[in-house]
């Protein structure tokens, strides 16, 4: 999903990455480059040299850095990073002391044990049968006893119109030269010639009698599913001194798995450890989403599963309880293992459906010597490094779901080990015990985080206030992972970022939220319940299905909810029209969502045919656990067809006592194509989601004027019912010529009865009173609230807000105590906080939400009544 631009009235902050002030919003930024620690090496000093690996913006590909950390995991400061190929991670040290390594020439180099590159060792000859080198890159390098040294890679190959990558391994001569007498050329190549073939290199390992042991998956690339688990399985092939397979290993010298193989480590005398991930049956009709398990396995020297070891049959399969996905394999000196990967909570709705809530959780797991889980170490043999843990949203069901986490481990000098990785939001280091507990020495608390953010942007729409004066705001933020999505932001009152919200982030990620409303119509707002928690609608696409997600005061979504958090709104409604009885599509351009008193939730969507032009005002209701109230409407959904609320568009909701339904909004205009303007409408139903005959003219009153484009942007109840309603940008058209007009926007307030009336005794006719012209108009009215006994009127041109009196005549201004230059930025509105009227306003500046008081204008402005 890509962030899509949107027309709307939000202000855009451009966030820094600063150490938080009191104040200030710093959300945190993009970690939208997927950093992780890919491999590390380690000095004898305990220094450890990292490799990073990161994507370039907007990009999927990778590039590389090197860097250095201190034993106690401060960073190396007088280390120079080193760039993409500087660090060689391919490099091994033979039993003469010397280092092997890649060199930069192709093929490989020999170092001394002086670190001096020994001229002795034959360069690769790139016009002879050895510039193979120039074809692949080497991936492993394994020097043998008898002085020879065997080199393993893959090669992207060219098979007609399709391209797939096949593994190929080389022997070198202790000279240095290519053995000529090793396959063809001194090469093997893991294809139909030799009856396997290999499109995924694993590992490099002795065997016995100096056999080479290649370990790589065979897959056959499903398109969409995830690269571990397609295919036919996995090998390990043994290769003789001359190419050829081992006879005595396994099947033919050839052993094969239907499990994808993560990690291999060879044993001393040719054994074989294999590590992995098990998957299996799909856990949706996708197919995308699998459970799985990850698996440690031994086999003996001859190539067949050690009975001696693991749970049966060479094996033992360890069950995380989620989504489960192994990356690395380290064997101990007494035998003993580790592995690392990651795992994925698996929860009723995570990640079965779209636009859902999943955590993934780096995690190790030990092994004793005779393969049974080391009840010692963690928590009964598993370490899930929670303080690494992501919580993130799978916004699509056609992304492969497959765990980052750790993806290497390192013996450091004191007997500890290193795990690296990185999720989706940063690379990590972590420095683990014998017992399986963070050592508390190491970085923060035993862990290192990595990250190499960009400027995130963060949109904030609209807001609400809670009990205690906090604000909550709606909106959509990049912040965290590498696509923008909804958002739910806390702050306190004082406009400071809420660090108790969703786990001190101060926003929790939602749904995408619904695509901006139309020109003339308010944001898509945010609804509070009784209990403070939140409500706000998302969907990906308008054809698809939208959500409600309820979010819990603490900022995470509430379980109790729907599933996980989130509430499906059905996609269809039955219907009788007329005689007939068809099946409408809920056009699911949900944009309103509001709580019910009783704890239910409204929802406004538009109902319609398959392709069709015609559309209809929708509701649903959703009980307090977040299920179709099947006592409203038909199952749930109430949809107005025909009459008086057949092309009505509502654009505010308000959830009145007993169980009644107030809309304002827009109808279209009754006078004919040389008035392009709307009429502003209300509509009132009943529990039911019936219209109420009651209110106005068979549950709809209009203020039809032939010259005004207009809706209802906000709505606010007096004491005794009446209904005070203020417009957005309502459009009045001068005719400036033949057939010729030209629009004048002006914000408009109204007055109407419990009854649907409109009051007379409101403002100059009845029916408008205009703000004064002077200095900071107010051009757009986006939110009106009741004070003590006046109205309070605000938009985003003014940072302040107008005050009316209860019988419409206009008063007096509002502005920003101390303040005589309006704040730059967008004002989210104007709220009560203490009894005292306060606008809220995000400004560029600062890079936070400014919460201001209000006091009058010096000098009371000339009235002008509407």
């Amino acid at each position: 999903m890509t962030l899509r631009l949107r027309s709307t009235v939000a202000f855009v902050l451009a966030l820094l990455v600063v150490v938080p002030n009191a104040g200030a919003a710093p959300y945190p930024p993009t970690f939208a480059l997927h950093p992780a620690f890919t491999s590390a090496s380690i000095g004898a000093n305990g220094s450890i040299l990292v490799n990073l690996e990161e994507e370039y913006e907007k990009s999927t590909a990778r590039h590389s850095t090197a860097s250095r950390y201190l034993a106690d995991g401060q960073l190396d400061q007088s280390f120079e990073p080193v760039r993409p190929g500087g660090m060689e991670v391919a490099e091994v040290i033979d039993s003469k002391g010397r280092t092997l390594r890649r060199s930069a020439r192709g093929g490989i180099e020999r170092l001394n044990p002086d670190g001096s590159v020994e001229t002795s060792f034959a360069p690769p000859v790139r016009d002879s049968p050895g510039s193979w080198s120039d074809e692949f890159r080497i991936e492993a390098i394994l020097p043998l006893a008898s002085g020879k040294v065997a080199v393993a890679g893959q090669v992207l190959r060219q098979i007609g119109q399709s391209r797939r990558y096949e593994v190929r391994v080389a022997l070198y001569e202790e000279s240095g030269l290519i053995d000529s007498a090793f396959g063809t050329e001194g090469i093997v190549r893991l294809a139909e010639e030799i009856g396997v073939e290999g499109e995924e290199f694993v590992g490099l390992t002795p065997g016995p009698d100096e056999d080479v042991l290649v370990s790589f998956n065979q897959k056959d690339w499903a398109r969409g599913a995830p690269t571990s688990m397609v295919g036919s399985g996995s090998r390990v092939v043994a290769l003789n001194l001359k190419g050829g397979l081992d006879p005595g290993f396994a099947s033919g010298g050839v052993f094969g798995s239907p499990d994808p193989i993560a990690a291999v480590e060879g044993m001393p005398d040719g054994g074989l450890f294999l590590a992995g991930t098990r998957w299996g049956a799909a856990l949706s009709r996708s197919g995308q989403a699998h459970h799985s398990d990850v698996y440690l396995e031994r086999l003996t020297p001859l190539g067949a599963p050690d009975p001696a070891f693991g749970e049966r049959q060479g094996r033992t399969t360890v069950d995380f309880g989620g989504i489960d996905v192994l990356h690395t394999l380290l064997l101990r000196p007494d035998g003993s293992t580790l592995v690392g990967g990651g795992t994925t909570s698996l929860s009723p709705r995570c990640p079965l459906y779209e636009s859902t809530f999943c955590t993934e959780t780096p995690v190790l797991a030990a092994f004793t010597a005779s393969g049974g889980l080391d009840r010692g170490f963690g928590r009964r043999g598993v370490l899930r490094l929670g303080p690494l843990a992501y919580k993130f949203a799978l916004f699509s069901r056609f992304r492969p779901v497959e765990s980052l986490g750790v993806l290497f481990l390192r013996e450091l000098p004191d007997g500890t080990v290193l795990a690296g990785g990185g999720t989706e939001v940063g690379a990590f280091l972590a420095e683990v015990g014998d017992d399986g507990r963070l050592e508390s020495g190491f970085g923060d608390g035993g862990t290192v985080t990595r990250t190499n953010p960009r400027p995130s942007t963060t949109e904030l729409r609209s807001m609400a206030l809670d009990r205690r004066g906090g604000i909550v705001v709606s909106g959509y933020t990049d912040a965290g992972v590498s696509q923008g999505s909804g958002a739910v932001f806390r702050f306190r009152a004082d406009g400071a970022v809420d660090r108790g919200f969703a786990g001190g982030q101060g926003f929790v990620r939602v749904p995408e939220p619904p695509i901006s409303p139309e020109p003339a119509q308010a944001p898509a707002g945010i609804s509070l319940d009784a209990h403070g928690r939140a409500l706000a609608l998302g969907a990906e696409f308008p054809s698809e299905r939208a959500t409600v997600t309820r979010i819990g005061t603490n900022g995470r979504p509430d379980p109790r909810f729907g599933i996980d958090g989130i509430a499906l709104l059905p996609r269809y409604v039955p219907m009788e029209m007329g005689a007939r009885k068809v099946r409408l599509r809920l056009n699911l351009l949900a944009k309103l969502a509001t709580a019910l008193p009783e704890g239910g939730s409204l929802v406004y969507a538009r109902a319609g045919h398959n392709h069709g032009a015609r559309l209809y005002p929708a509701l649903i209701r959703l009980t307090s656990r977040g299920r179709l109230d099947r006592s409203f409407g038909r199952r749930g959904v109430a949809v107005i067809v025909g009459g008086v609320g057949g092309n009505f568009d509502p654009s505010v909701m308000l959830a009145l006592s007993g169980g009644k339904i107030l809309l304002g909004g827009a109808v279209r205009s009754p006078c004919g194509s040389a008035y392009p303007g709307r009429s502003a409408a209300l509509m009132r139903l009943r529990s039911d989601g019936s219209l109420d005959p009651s209110f106005g003219h068979g549950g709809l009153t209009t203020v039809p004027s032939c010259r005004w484009g207009r809706t209802f942007t906000s709505m606010a109840l007096g004491p005794k019912g009446e209904i005070i309603t203020v417009g957005g940008t309502w459009r009045k058209w001068r005719k400036t010529g033949p057939d010729r007009f030209s629009a004048e926007d002006l914000p408009v307030i109204d007055r109407f009865s419990a009854r649907g009336r409109l009051d007379r005794g409101f403002g100059r006719r009845a029916i408008r009173t205009l703000p004064s012209p002077g200095g900071g108009n107010l051009s757009m009215a986006e939110r009106v609230i009741l004070w003590r006994d006046q109205i309070l009127v605000s938009g985003p041109g003014v940072s302040g807000a107008f005050v009316y009196s209860r019988n419409g005549r206009f008063e007096r201004k509002l502005i920003p105590a101390g303040r005589r230059k309006p704040v730059a930025g967008y004002t989210l509105g104007v709220a009560v906080q203490d009894g005292k009227p306060v606008v809220v306003t995000t400004t560029q500046a600062k890079r936070k939400l400014t919460v201001q008081p209000l006091m009058s204008a010096a000098a009371p402005e000339k009235r002008r009544a509407g």
